[in-house]
């Protein structure tokens, strides 16, 4: 199965099928997969297939505080097209959205407040402060204003009402 895998990656690469790239890669390897694109194997990515893979390995990851500063430095990215990031769906959503947004995050005093995802739904941060039992710290549910132009995406495919902002 390995040697299938090791075979099917070189074959997606090969072919710069890269979304086939990331995806033959484990969960916890494909932002690691993603970066390797850009700054080793030298991939020639649109600024539109950037946005697109990037939003499909945020969504689907589980744990992105472990990685926020490579997470801050991609979307931050100065590339064109980052609406790509969202549905048409959620681009109406954060259109829809007053210029001025109360955002929270929950997270564990001391441990991740320093995130990029914060959510418009206040009970929805209490929730994921209270996620996890967690001996090192107590959980917390932080509050900000921030502009909607601050907005790199409004995610609501999984019914979390995130926000990504990298003001913070």
């Amino acid at each position: 199965q390995y040697e299938q895998k090791r075979l099917a990656v070189e074959e997606a690469l090969d072919k710069c099928e890269y979304e086939r790239y990331i995806w033959l890669h484990e969960r916890p390897y494909r932002l690691e997969a993603f970066i390797s694109l850009i700054d080793e194997l030298g991939a020639d990515i649109t600024d539109a297939q950037y946005w697109q893979i990037l939003g499909e390995i945020w969504t689907d990851t589980e744990n992105a505080h472990q990685n926020i500063n490579e997470w801050a430095d991609l979307f931050g990215a100065d590339r064109a097209d980052r609406h790509l990031l969202m549905t048409e769906d959620e681009i109406a959503e954060l259109n829809a959205l007053p210029d001025t947004l109360t955002i929270y995050r929950g997270c564990i005093h001391g441990l991740n407040e320093d995130g990029i995802s914060w959510t418009t739904d206040r009970n929805r941060a209490e929730w994921f402060a209270n996620r996890f039992q967690n001996p090192d710290g107590t959980p917390c549910v932080l509050q900000q204003q921030i502009a909607k132009s601050e907005v790199i995406a409004y995610i609501t495919r999984r019914s979390e009402n995130e926000v990504l902002t990298l003001s913070h």
